[in-house]
């Protein structure tokens, strides 16, 4: 019992030490991109996945967006997240015949991006 007590002492102590020094053991959060759905020629909805929310209990998810490849002037609202899983959001206001470009985005201990994808309002 005493080990045990001493074991569990060093154990909180390591931890206080190195929470102070500010190391942490979390990753970053991860999210896909996926395709985007219900197309029209003013609208869509831009779909996504948190698959790790990277140790933080609450992640925000949105998605970045515009019309020029790796450029992404807008951005939805964030949305608060603490559990993994698919999320959406929908766009208005886009242009008939135009090419849009999107990808997820998520902000934890850090910031991580998923792959750019496109589609063209009919």
């Amino acid at each position: 019992m005493r080990n045990l007590v001493r074991v569990l002492n060093l154990a909180l102590c390591l931890t206080l030490v190195f929470g102070a020094m500010g190391c942490s053991t979390n990753t970053r959060p991860r999210v896909s991109t996926e395709d985007a759905t219900g197309i029209t020629a003013t609208s869509a909805n831009l779909n996504g996945d948190l698959t790790l929310t990277g140790g933080k209990p609450v992640v925000d998810v949105s998605f970045e967006w515009g019309m020029t490849p790796h450029q992404f002037p807008n951005e939805t609202a964030a949305v608060a997240r603490w559990y993994t899983g698919p999320f959406s959001s929908r766009v208005a206001g886009l242009h008939s015949h135009t090419a849009y470009y999107y990808r997820t985005k998520a902000v934890g201990d850090s910031t991580s991006y998923g792959s750019e994808m496109s589609f063209i309002t009919p």
